[in-house]
């Protein structure tokens, strides 16, 4: 089903403006996040424009399983802020993902979800370690205080593909490769 619902996005945007299809493919990136359970009534999901590595998209603040393409804004890498907000809330969140793409470069998504089988484990003081992992991909990550989480957490990606921050969830990205 995520397979074909991710070829239909793509067959639909018809426009040759590679913005145009990230927006498309980010939409399409919500509708197969949230029927997965991924993303429930809290998680972001970001991407850098193609044309301007210094902006990427994000929808409004709004449930993830009701984002339309109207509902995509364009933020500064730099400060995390709407070009344009059209008098819409923007997400709060949006400085994590932000200060990722500071921090990586060659990052052109994040996905930042709300796991409630996670976050508990983040309350916790005691260390952990991961038990059903490749090793190679999970290492052991230090907490992050709650003021200092968005620089913090791109600091932590910026060492390895994903991060706990305390008190919260996990974030994650890899960079996308040229084919």
């Amino acid at each position: 089903m995520a397979v074909v619902a991710c070829s239909l996005a793509h067959a639909q945007a018809t426009t040759s403006d590679p913005d145009a299809e990230r927006k498309a493919d980010l939409v399409t990136a919500y509708k197969i996040l949230v029927n997965e359970g991924i993303l429930d009534s809290f998680g972001h999901v970001t991407v850098r424009s193609a044309k301007d590595p210094n902006i990427f998209f994000m929808p409004r603040a709004m449930p993830p399983a009701l984002v339309s393409l109207d509902d995509i804004l364009e933020l500064r890498v730099s400060d995390s802020q709407p070009i344009d907000p059209k008098g819409r809330r923007v997400n709060g969140e949006r400085y994590i993902h932000g200060e990722i793409y500071k921090a990586r470069p060659d990052v052109m998504s994040v996905i930042h979800a709300h796991s409630q089988a996670v976050i508990p484990l983040s309350l916790t003081a005691i260390k952990m370690k991961p038990v059903i992992c490749k090793p190679a991909s999970c290492r052991r990550r230090r907490p992050h205080s709650k003021s200092a989480m968005p620089a913090r957490t791109a600091s932590a990606v910026a060492r390895s593909p994903t991060a706990r921050a305390a008190q919260h969830s996990p974030a994650a990205c890899r960079p996308i490769r040229s084919h």
